[in-house]
């Protein structure tokens, strides 16, 4: 019996694959590094650098949408399911780099997804910080809400009466 009979050499159209994944992952990658970059922005507070790091991430993130699409218009050509059953199919259950690759971008999906989730929160929190301290230089009262419904609706406290009912 043959050794070599039960090697599968993947077709040209799994090394196309492979090459999509890979350049999506890489920019997926490069994101992550931007992100990570806006992090330490954020925590040194240099808003016009982080401007300039918002412009190169929202180009990052162009050309992850257009690499995206590129990779998901291949895969309808080739008839491939566009969704988790991607990893059954036949021809891709015969390659684990494929499915490896696939693996890592939906983790670095997901991480990217994630860290922007910590950084808008950061973002939202700064602003409102800010905007209190705005409000505070021009003599206005602070606008939060000092006490919360059963609900969890914000509910403004009469003066003075805030730390008396909670």
């Amino acid at each position: 019996m043959n050794s070599t009979a039960n090697v599968y050499l993947p077709t040209p159209e799994c090394h196309q694959l492979r090459q999509l994944l890979l350049d999506e992952l890489a920019l997926g990658r490069l994101l992550q590094h931007q992100l990570e970059q806006e992090g330490q922005l954020l925590a040194r507070m240099e808003p016009e650098q982080l401007q300039r790091a918002g412009q190169s991430k929202s180009a990052i993130l162009q050309r992850m949408k257009e690499q995206t699409k590129q990779r998901m218009d291949w895969m309808s050509q080739q008839q491939l399911p566009l969704a988790a059953d991607f990893l059954q199919h036949p021809q891709i259950r015969q390659q684990p780099e494929i499915a490896r690759l696939w693996q890592q971008l939906a983790a670095q999906y997901r991480h990217n997804r994630d860290r922007s989730i910590q950084l808008n929160e950061l973002v939202l929190t700064a602003k409102r910080r800010i905007q209190q301290r705005i409000h505070i230089l021009r003599g206005q009262p602070d606008r939060s809400p000092l006490l919360y419904t059963e609900t969890g609706q914000g509910k403004s406290a009469r003066r003075g009466q805030g730390y008396i009912q909670a």
